[in-house]
């Protein structure tokens, strides 16, 4: 039996009995029906015809009054979840989102029950979301920033268009959680008296991120054959590369995957992800020239990136040498009478100050090399804090081990800026040592024939006469000049 076109239940847009698709092209055909109120099932049939071939297309129907339910995208695609993403570094833009469910029987109440999610302990909950703006066709409008999840819904229609969007993450969130995730789960129901069917979406906002960090907390390391383990966690999959600063002397290391850092520029070291919450540990060797002669450095930095989240990419840059780093001061054996710092005999500590080209390694306890005469300040032991020199045992290079110089003038005023950054408080600006005292030797006034200034100021000779430059517990002064050439004075070396 026909059925008509005008009165029917089953409809398509296109005129019956007429001709369609010359010259081989694609013909697209809508179909629609309307409500069965029948109380059963309707099966009915479009015909197709091209010459002597023909297709049937079979279209049923099922009676409303058997329940259903779907979840669906704005394409008419069922869907079981939706999510918002944030990068760790990028915008924070959020779009709204939308979804509409249906049912049958249209007469029959929508309820709405949101569930938070259990994380992987199978103890806690993630927290919810917090909603910038809930919308139902129905009219229903909540812009509070809070989801009515417990709002019943029977307008008649059997469809209801949900338009959804989290509020962004404040920053203070991201900084007391950098991995911040949320999610809820909200369960639509419907009953037609005899059967209960449910779906549920599952709601997403979180941060795609990635941390690298050095397990000491440190971001300098000395060379002394010590390891250096760094953490890395992450939601996206990643990838680690190690590089070392063209051009810088030292700085080589060997990781725990046997690859040397000296060896390459740019290297990839692993690839991962997923690692939350405990992270993943890689762990490096260092060359150990602390004991050697010779002076290195150099920048050995980690670089963390993905693919998925280009805006959230992580360096890490430590700082690598043999002498001093971070206010941790290195004892370094050189020339014949050196001091015994930390058992190690015949040493002086050190300290590198600058960056780049203009780093410079300094003593960071007063030399006692040379000659001993007059070195011995009034009722001190000998060589307690240093020995003191006039400038005839300056000009002959007593005072400094081999490979090592008194400062000049602009070594001096380079140190000076830095040292004078908070230097009571600055451990790193400590040029005078880790206690402050132990540098302020006074000095030899030729003039009167006494020493003077002992736990007052520090004096050291440069590498000009007649100049030297002043310290105290306050900073390191401007460069001055000699009273005389016959005063002696303390005496800091750099090395070449």
């Amino acid at each position: 039996t026909p059925i008509d076109q005008s009165t029917g239940w089953l409809i398509v847009d296109k005129t019956v009995n007429s001709f369609y698709g010359a010259g081989e092209v694609n013909v697209p055909v809508a179909i629609s029906v309307t409500d069965n109120t029948t109380g059963s099932p309707r099966t009915g049939y479009i015909y197709v015809k091209a010459g002597r071939l023909e297709a049937r297309i079979t279209v049923v129907q099922k009676d409303e009054s058997l329940a259903g339910l779907w979840i669906k995208d704005a394409s008419n695609v069922d869907i079981t979840s939706l999510e918002w993403v944030t990068e760790g570094g990028g915008s924070q833009t959020l779009a709204d989102k939308i979804f509409n469910v249906t049912w049958v029987p249209k007469s029959t109440t929508l309820n709405i029950t949101k569930q938070l999610q259990l994380k992987s302990d199978m103890i806690t909950n993630y927290d919810d979301i917090v909603w910038n703006s809930y919308r139902t066709q129905s009219g229903v409008i909540d812009n509070t920033g809070i989801f009515v999840y417990a709002t019943p819904i029977n307008n008649g229609s059997g469809a209801a268009k949900f338009t959804v969007r989290p509020e962004e993450f404040t920053t203070a969130q991201i900084a007391a959680d950098l991995f911040i995730d949320r999610r809820v789960s909200v369960e639509y129901r419907i009953t037609n008296g005899m059967n209960i069917i449910k779906k549920t979406i599952d709601l997403h906002q979180y941060i795609k991120n990635m941390t690298l960090t050095p397990d000491d907390g440190k971001n300098y390391w000395l060379l002394d054959g010590s390891t250096k383990s760094f953490t890395v966690k992450s939601n996206v999959p990643w990838v680690l590369k190690a590089k070392k600063n063209a051009g810088q002397n030292g700085g080589a290391l060997t990781t725990s995957h046997g690859v040397t850092a000296g060896a390459s520029i740019d290297y990839e070291i692993a690839r991962g992800g997923y690692n939350l919450p405990d992270g993943q540990a890689f762990a490096f060797t260092s060359i150990n020239d602390i004991a050697a002669y010779a002076v290195k450095w150099g920048d050995f930095v980690l670089e963390l990136s993905s693919p998925e989240a280009p805006n959230s990419t992580k360096t890490v840059t430590i700082d690598c040498g043999s002498c001093g780093l971070g206010g941790e001061v290195v004892a370094k054996q050189m020339g014949s009478r050196g001091y015994t710092n930390s058992g190690v005999a015949g040493s002086y500590l050190t300290h590198f100050y600058g960056t780049g080209a203009s780093r410079k390694c300094w003593m960071v306890q007063n030399s006692r090399e040379g000659t001993s005469t007059a070195t011995t300040y009034t009722g001190q032991s000998a060589g307690l804090r240093g020995y003191y020199y006039n400038w005839d045992r300056l000009t002959n290079n007593q005072a400094c081990p081999t490979g090592w110089h008194l400062p000049s003038t602009a070594e001096f005023n380079t140190l000076r800026a830095l040292v004078n950054v908070s230097p009571s408080t600055n451990p790193i600006s400590k040029w005078w040592s880790t206690v402050a005292g132990d540098a302020f030797g006074g000095s030899y006034n030729g003039a009167t024939g006494a020493f003077v200034n002992w736990d007052i100021y520090g004096q050291w000779a440069l590498n000009v006469t007649p100049y030297v430059c002043n310290g105290n517990a306050s900073g390191l002064g401007a460069v001055g000049a000699y009273a005389t050439t016959l005063d002696y004075f303390s005496v800091r070396c750099v090395k070449d």
